[in-house]
């Protein structure tokens, strides 16, 4: 079992400083792998502290990886507003420059919820080639604004953002979402992320909704079983 240590500070974005959390192994060395992991919705809870992101942390940390978490603007202690996923993407940049310029790459980019969706977002406009590995859990899909009816059409309303219909950045991307994600159409996951270009896998998590409740295990062995080494 690896053991962890974890340390809190800020680094600098975009609107002032954003606050953090680090955790490492206790034998992280400079070849230690890298991850970055993107929180959930602000205006729904979500924080760097979130149950399903503690998970992903506590899963990359147990495969050898570095982790680092942070608050979008506007939430705890980091400066700013809620800027609906455009200016979060400033963060999710600044959050990979301090990765790198501290602890180097390659950099495997992860996010739940909001935060999966912004983190693709930053691919889908930059080729950062520091990262290696995207990793969305949670990834909101919906089907087409005429066809989203019931739970769809709410968690259309909640999220508000579409996913980049194309990406600067090519890399392995995988998406785990639970079978009974009220998030998550399969057949709109599905029709995207085959719109992607390869590789991309998409592992579904039986019983599981949107948060993995109740399926921490299957979540977190699904993340470890495809992080090993990266």
């Amino acid at each position: 079992m690896h053991m962890t240590r974890v340390t809190n500070g800020v680094f600098s974005g975009p609107c002032g400083q954003i606050e953090y959390l680090l955790s490492e192994p206790e034998a992280a060395n400079s070849t230690t792998p890298n991850a970055v992991l993107c929180h959930p919705h602000p205006l729904f809870g979500g924080t760097m502290h979130s149950r399903t992101v503690y998970w992903i942390a506590q899963a990359l940390a147990e495969s050898g990886h570095r982790v680092l978490r942070f608050n979008f603007r506007g939430v705890g202690n980091s400066a700013g507003n809620y800027d609906e996923g455009r200016g979060e993407r400033g963060d999710v940049g600044a959050a990979m420059d301090f990765m790198f310029d501290n602890w180097g790459g390659p950099i495997l980019l992860a996010g739940f919820s909001f935060g999966a969706i912004v983190a693709l977002y930053w691919l889908g406009e930059h080729n950062d080639r520091r990262v290696q590995q995207y990793l969305g859990a949670g990834f909101p899909a919906h089907p087409p604004h005429a066809q989203a009816t019931g739970q769809y059409a709410e968690a259309r309303r909640i999220v508000r953002l579409t996913p980049p219909e194309r990406l600067a950045w090519n890399g392995p991307k995988l998406f785990i979402s639970g079978e009974l994600d009220a998030f998550a159409d399969p057949g709109a996951l599905e029709t995207y992320t085959a719109s992607l270009e390869p590789p991309t896998q998409v592992i579904r998590i039986a019983g599981a909704d949107h948060f993995f409740s109740a399926h921490k295990e299957a979540l977190q062995q699904a993340i470890r079983s495809h992080s090993e080494g990266i």
